[in-house]
């Protein structure tokens, strides 16, 4: 069980990629499409935070969160219902300075005083197009060694057709040049076929550190964690990669969908 000086809460982003899959997502949203007939995409990192003993888990949603609600109840099936923690959902407007979001940038800024009164020293983030038996604890065990104030996780592989196909109004997909242990640079939507370090939309930071850079970037005007956080920041933040091992199934078009449902 992590420790008081290792503790972490989770932020999970059940709309990220909805408009990659505009036929599954006109009335739900990519948190609840159904996943190898038993699953929703949002098992997968519940799970994987609830089992790492991250069990203090807020989902910001956006639209379309009816059927993540009837899927999520009130967490039982985690081990989720719990007097400190547990599972919250934070739909927009749920603060009066919370608006409907465009990044996770303004997703957060909603939700700043929440942050605020939370205990946790660390705040773990995912999307939810990816299914993957990841390994929370062991990350976050990985970010307190390297000393970094962020990590990124990535795993190598080919770019998703999907990805390659991917307009910028659909949605951002990062890789990282990574020197060391320490990204160097992040790159946006390449287009060029390859291997690359690409990036899991799973992050690791502090929970102090978080509050403050959302809280610099919204008051100007930023929107995206990687594009405009990240990325600007790479000389001054001390941002490492953590490599995932393990297998990763990329919901990134509807034939990828197909195919991992298979």
């Amino acid at each position: 069980m992590l420790n008081n000086n290792t503790s972490a809460m989770g932020l999970i982003f059940p709309n990220t990629y909805d408009e990659i899959v505009p036929e599954l997502t006109n009335v739900r949203l990519m948190a609840s499409i159904p996943f190898a007939s038993r699953y929703r995409l949002v098992d997968f990192m519940l799970s994987s935070m609830a089992g790492s003993d991250v069990t203090n888990i807020a989902l910001l949603v956006k639209n379309n969160y009816l059927s993540l609600m009837d899927h999520l109840g009130s967490g039982r099936e985690w081990d989720l219902v719990r007097k400190n923690g547990g599972l919250h959902l934070f739909p927009p407007n749920v603060e009066r300075t919370s608006t409907v979001y465009t990044g996770r940038v303004a997703a957060i800024a909603g939700i700043l005083e929440y942050l605020r009164s939370q205990k946790e020293k660390y705040v773990v983030m995912a999307d939810t197009n990816v299914a993957a038996n990841f390994d929370f604890k062991a990350m976050i065990e990985a970010h307190i060694a390297s000393g970094a104030d962020v990590t990124c996780a990535y795993n190598e592989q080919e770019i998703p057709a999907g990805y390659l196909n991917m307009r910028n109004e659909q949605g951002f997909y990062y890789t990282y040049a990574i020197d060391n242990g320490r990204i160097e640079n992040i790159k946006v939507n390449v287009k060029d076929e390859g291997v690359y370090n690409l990036g899991m939309n799973i992050f690791v930071v502090e929970r102090e550190l978080l509050i403050d850079l959302i809280n610099t970037a919204f008051v100007r005007g930023l929107r995206y964690w990687e594009r405009d956080v990240l990325l600007n920041q790479l000389d001054t933040l001390k941002v490492y990669g953590y490599k995932f091992e393990g297998y990763v199934a990329r919901i990134a078009d509807m034939k990828s969908y197909y195919d991992e449902n298979m």
